[in-house]
């Protein structure tokens, strides 16, 4: 089942629609990119502890990991692994559109789950506070995480 999963991944990792994972940034969008807010976001594994307010639930772990040799962010959404383009600017942050796996948890890990990536979908922007906490912000809601210790390489 878990290889089932990596090889959809994969798949659809592959699929392109000129804005997704298989995107390449033109010259404009590398302009446009502040490389020390990638540098921030970059390079580690975020661990999400919060959603709009509400801690993470059902036992579910949810990661990020932001990829900057192809802007993209990888990671696992509490059930489903996932990937999704995104662009970061000197002023916004936007992530998506979102492709994941398709396998069924539990009720309240899919809720959950289907929050974490509306929220990352409608990410604006991002602040690390001083004690290292990632904020995602957006119309959808925030989403909080903490650096884990261990980085995750990307798939």
């Amino acid at each position: 089942m878990q290889l089932q999963s990596l090889l959809m991944l994969a798949a659809l990792a592959g699929c392109s629609n000129g804005t997704g994972p298989g995107h390449e940034p033109g010259e404009a969008e590398r302009a446009s990119a502040d490389p020390e807010r990638i540098d921030r976001l970059a390079g580690r594994t975020w661990v999400v502890d919060r959603i709009d307010g509400s801690g993470v639930t059902g036992g579910a772990q949810i990661e990020l990991h932001f990829v900057a040799a192809d802007s993209r962010v990888v990671g696992t959404a509490g059930c489903n692994r996932f990937t999704a383009s995104y662009r970061l600017t000197a002023r916004n942050l936007s992530i998506g559109p979102v492709a994941a796996t398709r396998k069924t948890c539990q009720e309240t890990v899919m809720r959950q789950e289907r929050r974490f990536i509306d929220a990352l979908e409608n990410t604006t922007d991002f602040d690390i506070d001083a004690t290292g906490v990632l904020v995602l912000h957006g119309p959808a809601g925030r989403i909080r995480a903490k650096a884990s210790r261990a980085g995750m390489p990307p798939p």
